[in-house]
């Protein structure tokens, strides 16, 4: 039996064999399931690294093409590990079978595999299995590789899953919908990161967390409900969902990480639900609970200037990046510190006033505003502003000189 699948040359009334040649069979049984296609050959192809009485793939020829069989041992030693991304790009696998003797597999293993619509595990695996082609952990509680290869729109998680693997559904373009079961609790880092068809994602009730760039490049997405049971979102979350309209935030989350909603050109609204300890909007702007520090403005707006309120204390890292209507912005004297990229990629900005109490300006804070370039720009010498200057641009602040 293979990952619920009868194996053709061992029956009922065959015979018992040696295992090194039970598992043969099982790996070319896997192959033969696999389509047919083109055998890949592990000892060219891949790359291994011996430590001590164990191997690592740690790389595989981008040229691979067709169906690879990892090899269960090399130099007589055994493959335990296959390394972060060493399958990264290798866009011509079509099917890869992991032997019995593998028990790590780093993120993004197979990372950027467009034509990848198998992997399969074999059976004695203590650590991993695959249903339908898509790799899990052995219990089926972690999904960690879906297929970018496979060309069906919608797919839903089995009900046994908990956690959603880093960079588990990247680049799976096909995909418009995913049904995602009440029994995960986190969604990992870049889990859904360049499914640019993926208009429909519902998030259950049960996850309590969203990883950093979780949803990155999701372009067609175009609203997002964050449930009662969210507690953090990392940064870069939303990051370049240029569909996205509008967030509700609610009233359970108390950490967004930077640049959690960047690149959302469409966005017009952040709300948060009543309740909220730490964070509250004011005209869809987001910003913590007592207006100290503003967090997200919305490149969606269509304004061409934005007076930040007199209670703000801090501009918060990339908090008006990619705003690209507004052409002015008033900073009151409250202000003491501008973020990391707070205005990075705000092309038509043509004025802004830093008033005397700011005293720190983050990396790249005016990267890319490129209207800045013949209007007074902030001179820092070694973090702390000197002077105003026309003409003269800081390397620190992003600004380029004309």
């Amino acid at each position: 039996m293979i990952n619920g699948k009868i194996d053709p040359f061992v029956g009922s009334t065959a015979r018992p064999i040696a295992g090194s040649l039970l598992v043969a069979g099982a790996l070319f049984c896997l192959v033969l399931m696999s389509g047919h296609a083109q055998t890949v050959d592990a000892n060219t192809a891949l790359t291994y690294s011996v430590e001590g009485n164990s191997v690592t793939i740690t790389d595989c020829d981008q040229k691979a093409s067709g169906a690879l069989v990892i090899p269960s041992t090399y130099e007589g030693k055994p493959v335990t590990s296959i390394k972060d991304r060493a399958f990264e790009s290798c866009s011509r696998l079509r099917s890869v079978t992991i032997p019995d003797s593998v028990t790590s597999i780093g993120d993004g293993a197979f990372l950027g595999c467009s034509s990848l619509t198998n992997i399969g595990v074999v059976d004695g695996n203590s650590e991993y299995t695959s249903q339908d082609g898509v790799l899990f952990d052995k219990n089926k509680t972690t999904l960690i590789q879906y297929l970018a290869g496979k060309k069906s729109d919608h797919y839903s998680i089995p009900d046994s899953v908990t956690s959603i693997g880093n960079q588990a559904f990247w680049g799976c373009r096909s995909l418009t919908s995913v049904t995602i079961p009440d029994s995960v609790t986190s969604i990992g880092g870049s889990a859904f990161s360049g499914c640019s068809s993926l208009t429909s994602v519902t998030i259950p009730d049960s996850v309590t967390s969203i990883g950093n760039q979780a949803f990155w490049g999701c372009s067609s997405l175009t609203s997002v409900t964050i449930p009662d049971s969210v507690t953090s979102i990392g940064w870069g979350a939303f990051w370049s969902c240029s569909s996205l309209t509008s967030v509700t935030i609610s009233a359970s989350v108390t950490s967004i990480g930077d640049g959690a909603f960047l690149g959302c050109s469409s966005l017009t609204s952040i709300g948060v639900v009543d309740g909220n300890s730490e964070y509250t909007s004011q005209d869809g702007v987001l910003f913590d609970k007592n207006k100290t520090t503003l967090i997200q403005y919305l490149a969606g707006k269509k304004s061409d200037h934005y007076s930040i309120p007199d209670s703000v204390t801090s501009i918060g890292g990339s908090a008006f990046s990619g705003c690209s209507s507004l052409t002015s912005v008033t900073i009151p004297d409250s202000v003491t510190s501008i973020g990391n990229q707070a205005f990075w990629g705000c092309r038509s900005l043509t004025s802004v006033t830093i008033p005397d109490s700011v005293t720190s300006i983050g990396r790249d804070a005016f990267s890319g505003c490129s209207s800045l370039k013949k209007h007074p720009k902030v001179v820092q010498k070694r973090g702390k502003i000197v002077s105003l200057k026309d003409g003269v641009a800081n390397r620190r602040s992003g600004c380029l000189n004309p």
